[in-house]
């Protein structure tokens, strides 16, 4: 059963949703740097970077941050043996589209979010490659953030096979958070001969809360020169934290000439979930283990392939994956804010008093369904936001995905 009326109901809300934004405008005839757009802008603005390399910011307002159309856009250090360190803590939420937080050789990188909630949608986050210490790529603290469409490395040589890439850093570490992904990629550093320690894994939980939806993970590996250095795992997991797997990759890192790491290196006492995924160890003498720890197969909600950008007059696609002939209800609201209720396992990303019925429907024999939303080729819909998180099943609790959208393009 579908509800086409509910198409209706999606377009009339987002419309209602854009509001009087001032744009802030970074390079060619606008700010030079992106701090100085961020300190003059106020809640709610967008500032629009325009193709460059540009410093390391501070983003601690509610604003929507994102490359112009078409940009390259990378935020690094300028010289060597220098810091590159941005940090990401609004008050609310905030949105980051298409910028490239990139490393240079020697040069520490790093993306911190030490509070709020933040969308990141096609952006790149690389840590150190060089003498420096082992950083993640992206470090999430007391924070909540959702990535779609991102790669995250820990180091700057995004190789699975080991060698060069550094002090071995985790690609991404959650601390006391929230992360939900959606088609991303999370590579961990491959530590070089001249550090101590273990390969880089790709997601380090530590007392946090991980969705993954059609993501490929793979941890570091050793060196060839000195193989005796321990490979990273694929996701490890420390106690007191929740993991979701769904249409996942996950791959431990490369041992050489000693054993492979985990694909999932569980050592709390909640079993990991998974549905849908190849969990595989990584390469070594002898391979690694698939699993460490408790795990569980479940019936999670996944999506059926990537979700496009929400483009102007165009018409926006979301898929779903699940058992054939499984119901599914499609929320929509204009914001994320992560929480917990008893009537879903996994994490509820739409604001609990601020969300739309989108549209419902069922599975198909092969365990698909898609919903379609025109957008409305309005000009003040451009950079407002948008997202829908679909819910399945029929007995409680219900399952969940992480949320999909962001800005109108």
């Amino acid at each position: 059963m579908r509800l086409p009326c509910s198409i209706v109901l999606l377009t009339a809300a987002l419309t209602s949703a854009a509001g009087a934004q001032t744009v802030h405008v970074v390079g060619p005839g606008g700010f030079a740097q992106i701090q100085p757009a961020i300190n003059a802008a106020s809640p709610g603005d967008v500032v629009v970077v325009q193709a460059g390399t540009y410093d390391a910011f501070t983003l601690n307002k509610d604003l929507t941050l994102t490359a112009a159309p078409g940009a390259i856009v990378d935020v690094q250090a300028t010289t060597i043996f220098s810091n590159s360190v941005t940090i990401v803590q609004p008050p609310g939420m905030a949105t980051v589209t298409g910028l490239r937080f990139r490393t240079l050789l020697y040069a520490a990188a790093q993306t911190r979010v030490l509070g709020g909630t933040v969308h990141f949608v096609d952006c790149a986050f690389e840590s150190s490659p060089g003498l420096m210490q082992a950083l993640p790529g992206l470090d999430v603290q007391n924070a909540n953030v959702a990535l779609q469409r991102c790669v995250v490395l820990g180091g700057g040589v995004p190789t699975t096979t080991g060698g060069g890439s550094g002090a071995g850093c985790n690609a991404l570490t959650v601390a006391s958070g929230t992360v939900a992904a959606t088609d991303s990629l999370f590579i961990g550093g491959n530590i070089h001969w001249d550090f101590l320690g273990h390969g880089g894994h790709a997601i380090a939980a530590i007392a946090a809360d991980v969705h993954l939806a059609n993501c490929l993970v793979i941890g570091g590996g050793n060196d060839p020169l000195i193989s005796y250095h321990v490979p990273g795992s694929g996701v490890y997991v420390e106690a007191g934290s929740r993991v979701w797997l769904a249409d996942c990759q996950v791959v431990g890192g490369n041992g050489r000439t000693v054993g492979g790491g985990a694909a999932v290196e569980n050592l709390g006492t909640t079993p990991v979930v998974v549905a849908r995924s190849s969990l595989l160890g990584g390469p070594g003498a002898p391979i690694g283990a698939s699993v460490i720890g408790p795990l569980t197969n479940g019936p999670l909600l996944g999506l059926s392939g990537t979700t496009a950008p929400i483009t102007l007059g165009g018409t926006w696609t979301v898929g779903y994956r699940a058992a054939p002939a499984t119901p599914v209800l499609v929320l929509a609201s204009e914001r994320i804010e992560p929480s917990s209720s008893p009537l879903v396992a996994e994490p509820v990303w739409l604001p609990t008093n601020a969300f739309v019925v989108a549209d419902a429907g069922v599975t198909d024999a092969s365990g698909v369904v898609a919903f379609a939303f025109p957008v409305p080729p309005t000009p003040s819909l451009l950079h407002a936001s948008w997202f829908v998180q679909g819910f399945a099943g029929t007995t409680l609790p219900l399952r969940t995905t992480p949320p999909v959208g962001g800005i109108v393009r």
